[in-house]
Parts: C-alpha cells; structure tokens; sequence
C-alpha cells in the first residue's frame, strides 16, 4: 500500500490494461434480498404491516449501500495495480501467482499471514497473490479475490516487465 511513493490515484491515469470490479453474485444479491425482506416479514407479523414494510425497506437500503460501498476495483495502468485505494507501483512488485479455488482455499487455511494484504470476497473462489519487495511496506505480498486469475497475472507479469525495460530496472 505505497501511497507514500506517490503513485497517483486512479483518476489521474486512463491508460488502463486491466480492470474488474469485484461484484457480488446475483445469488449473494438475492441472498441479501430474501434476508431483509424477511426481516421485514418478521416485523410485520410482530408490529403490524406498516412496520413491517418500514423494517423491510430500511434494511434493504441499508444492505444495498453497504454492498456498493464495499465493492473494490482492481486496475493496473501504466504506474502499477491499484485494488481500492491501495496502490502498488511495478517498482515493488515481485512474484505474481494465480491461485485456483482449492489454492485460494488452502492458502487461507494453512499458508495465512498476519502481516498480508487480503482483498477477498466470499463470492469469488479464486484469487492472485502478489509479493510486495518493498522493504518499508508492512505487507509481504497481497492476495487479492479475482474472477480473471490467469488473466490478472499475466496482464501484470507484462506491464511490470514493460516497466522495467523502460527505466532500465
């Protein structure tokens, strides 16, 4: 999370060659649909309709406002990957490895380390970590939920070599 180097936000970059937002699946959606209204059900059948539909519609607001408000972005442009607001510039980027759902799995399960970074989601089975080389950065490597495993790692294998070639790393 090297927002100390200056590695500007992503407003500031358009150049992106990798982007995916971390989106729950329509089950989690429906999932959360189906608790709130039968929170509200549950209301309505203790405190009478009225309530009951207050109940519903409130916690329905609520649970879809958290949801948006926790959904990450992961980019990578021309500056480094950026999960949320933390950012990684190439500089700092070591080995990358993509992780099937049972690696993902038994990473959290056997292999989990204090010290790292995790942005993971229930919703999403498979993930990439990354090792930070960082001296000063408190996490030893990210591990990071995707959709697009492959895809995210080889996207930043490439820019990250391209990196270096051009300031001769």
């Amino acid at each position: 999370m090297n927002s100390k180097k200056g590695y500007p936000l992503s407003g500031a970059n358009p150049e992106r060659m990798f982007v995916e937002r971390l989106w729950p699946s329509s089950g989690v959606i429906l999932f959360e649909l189906l608790m709130t209204v039968s929170l509200g059900i549950a209301y309505a059948r203790a405190y009478g309709i009225a309530i009951g539909v207050i109940v519903g519609a409130v916690a329905s607001v609520i649970v879809a406002i958290t949801t948006l408000l926790t959904v990450k972005t992961i980019w990578i442009d021309r500056n480094g990957i950026q999960v949320g607001k933390a950012q990684l510039p190439f500089a700092y980027i070591g080995d990358v490895t993509p992780l099937s759902k049972s690696q993902t799995r038994e990473s959290l399960h056997n292999h989990a380390h204090r010290l790292g970074y995790y942005v993971l989601k229930p919703w999403i089975a498979e993930s990439v970590v990354i090792e930070v080389t960082d001296t000063e950065d408190p996490h030893p490597f990210w591990q990071i939920s995707t959709r697009n495993p492959h895809r995210l790692s080889e996207t930043l294998k490439q820019a990250n070599e391209s990196s270096r070639g051009k300031h001769g790393s």
